[in-house]
């Protein structure tokens, strides 16, 4: 027994040396192990509920902390996204519905007052109302006559072409060229300008009136051209002013002509414009027909004068402020003038067999782009072709010739000439005397 090793893992004197005392209380109290449990067949020992032990495994730690606000803020990152869809998803359908619903009202209003404003006679009406308005215009027509009636003359058509530009109503400057085509197809041209100012004083100037005239005379009375064509000469190629101041014999209608021009020029304001709409709007000239004819965006509107709508009209523009001051004007010219001017819609004819007059007016802006005229007279077998194109300006550029000569002058050349070459001195003298007293040459002496 004394030669057996000693087993140096006991403790040789395990009564002197009994070990620690475990503390119940202590997180660091010694416990016993599941391997000691079990080899001594003792249940694994369980801290009681309230013991330090149970607290320290159940405390959580700061990772722990974090992780629960994270999830906290995420459950309610993920109600605030649920709300939120379902408002948008709400507001999204009162949009729609709120949309359907100005669409169906509104489309149904639109498309009453579409109707209404492309209704033949408001288009018309519009038009008009417009034209009235502006300010300054500029005219291109042309004009063709054909026929039988013309034909027994030796003539087989006359072209009329014309330019206009100026106020709607003064001031305005023009040119027409007309061409007259024979049998035989020869042409003869006239061309006449015109230019009337706000002052009342008008220029006209005439070319291709001698070679016309020469060209349409019968061969008899060729000799008796000779001598009327020094006198044309004198007239053609030349610029000239007539000024009603500067004749005496005019003296006593000159007040009532100036007093007139001052009226229609007061007549180009705005304010007598307006004046002016308003009544055409009461009083709308024109039974209207849309037809089948189209020119680019403009469609075609046949017109004819209603007489009603038309001695309205008349009697309407009686209460206007440019009326009173053109008849103040026309009472000094002619006493019955009011009579003239009372009218009635039987007053107005309006024979069956009219022109047909066509509007060509734009679909949307309702502006008004041309007008087209045709005519058939079949009892003088004349036919009749005309269009007007219109282009509204808005301001007006008219001025006088230049190099413009006084008619007088004009009237002293004719007349020195229609005294023949073997006329006596007094006899001429005398009937230069008799023009000398209605007082057309008041500087001429002889």
């Amino acid at each position: 027994m004394e030669n057996e090793p000693k087993d140096l893992t006991k403790d040789p004197n395990p009564d002197l040396n009994p070990g620690p005392t475990p503390d119940p209380d202590s997180p660091l109290s010694p416990t016993i192990g599941a391997d000691e449990a079990a080899a001594t067949d003792q249940p694994l020992p369980v801290p009681e509920r309230g013991s330090g032990a149970v607290e320290s495994l159940n405390r959580p730690t700061a990772s722990d902390n974090l992780g629960a606000q994270m999830d906290a803020l995420v459950v309610q990152a993920e109600a605030q996204e649920q709300t939120t869809k379902k408002k948008k998803k709400f507001a999204r359908i009162i949009v729609f519905v709120a949309i359907g619903v100005l669409l169906l009202g509104g489309g149904a209003f639109g498309a009453i007052w579409l109707m209404n404003y492309q209704e033949p006679e408001n288009v018309v009406l519009d038009a008009m109302v417009k034209a009235i308005d502006r300010k300054a215009i500029k005219l291109s027509s042309s004009l063709t006559l054909r026929g039988k009636t013309l034909e027994e003359i030796g003539v087989k058509s006359i072209a009329i072409e014309s330019s206009s530009e100026g106020s709607v109503i003064l001031p305005v400057a023009s040119e027409t060229i007309m061409r007259i085509t024979s049998m035989d197809g020869d042409q003869l041209e006239v061309k006449v300008g015109g230019t009337f100012l706000a002052d009342g004083a008008l220029y006209f100037r005439v070319d291709g009136l001698t070679e016309t005239i020469e060209g349409m005379l019968a061969e008899e009375l060729l000799p008796l051209f000779e001598y009327v064509s020094e006198i044309l000469e004198e007239v053609e190629g030349k610029w000239w002013k007539f000024d009603i101041a500067d004749f005496d014999v005019f003296e006593d209608f000159a007040e009532g002509y100036n007093c007139i021009i001052d009226a229609l020029a007061a007549m180009n304001t705005d304010g007598t414009r307006k004046e002016l709409g308003e009544l055409y709007k009461k009083w709308p000239l024109f039974d209207v027909k849309k037809t089948d004819m189209k020119d680019g965006s403009y469609n075609g509107y046949n017109v004819t004068l209603n007489a009603v709508s038309g001695a309205g009209f008349l009697n309407g523009f009686k209460g206007t402020e440019p009326y009173k001051k053109l008849a103040k004007c026309a009472g000094s010219i002619d006493e019955d003038f009011e009579d003239y001017m009372d009218i009635e819609a039987g007053d107005i004819d309006v024979p069956d067999n009219m022109p047909i007059v066509t509007f060509f007016i734009h679909s949307w802006s309702h502006e008004l782009r041309s007008i087209r005229i045709s005519y058939a007279d079949e009892d003088a077998d004349l036919d009749m072709r005309g269009e007007i194109v219109l282009e509204f300006l808005d301001s007006v550029n008219v001025s006088a010739p230049e190099n413009a000569k006084p008619v007088q002058e004009l009237i002293e050349n004719v007349m020195m000439k229609i005294c023949a070459p073997d006329e006596e001195e007094e006899d001429c003298a005398e009937r230069w005397n008799t023009i000398l007293m209605m007082g057309l040459i008041p500087d001429l002496e002889i």
